[in-house]
């Protein structure tokens, strides 16, 4: 985990406005989310963001930002139609798509080229010639954080619209 007080986020959006934040949490294992609980780092204003391709800051943002970068894809299981991956949240969208190409589980390849992370995949309006991330996604994990209870989420629950 790093943190830094005062940080400029001319890194962390693609529009290169060098904005601060109050506090830059940056998350680099699954281990490290707990902490973000237990120091009370929700307990501010707070922004989770994955690459910055879609956010546009105006002035310096009050409060914390938090950005995972963890990483990793994990095969978790496969029958005859289907490989499941489990996907990190700070892998970027375009690695993923690369590792599926790279491995012959094909259908994500229009997808590629698309800035963002697998993160925020499932809020963005992720599609290309076709093909949507909704059709590729099977769950989506995270942790509320009004309880910090995990919860999963199978797609038909997410109610994708694009």
């Amino acid at each position: 985990m790093k943190i830094e007080n005062n940080a400029s986020l001319l890194a962390f959006n693609t529009f290169g406005i060098d904005a601060k934040c109050k506090k830059l949490i940056i998350i680099e294992t699954n281990d490290e989310i707990q902490i973000l609980f237990n120091n009370s780092f929700f307990e501010e204003p707070f922004m989770i963001i994955g690459g910055g391709s879609n956010l546009l800051f105006t002035q310096d943002y009050p409060g914390n930002i938090i950005q995972l970068q963890n990483k990793g894809i994990d095969s978790v299981t496969e029958d005859n139609d289907s490989v499941y991956l489990r996907v990190a949240a700070g892998e970027t969208w375009d690695d993923f798509i690369h590792y599926c190409i790279e491995k012959e589980l094909y259908g994500a390849e229009n997808l590629i080229g698309i800035p963002g992370w697998v993160g925020s995949s499932p809020v963005q309006n992720i599609g290309a010639y076709g093909v949507e991330a909704k059709d590729i996604i099977y769950q989506v994990g995270g942790y509320f954080i009004q309880n910090q209870k995990p919860f999963l989420l199978h797609k038909d629950e997410c109610a994708f619209e694009y």
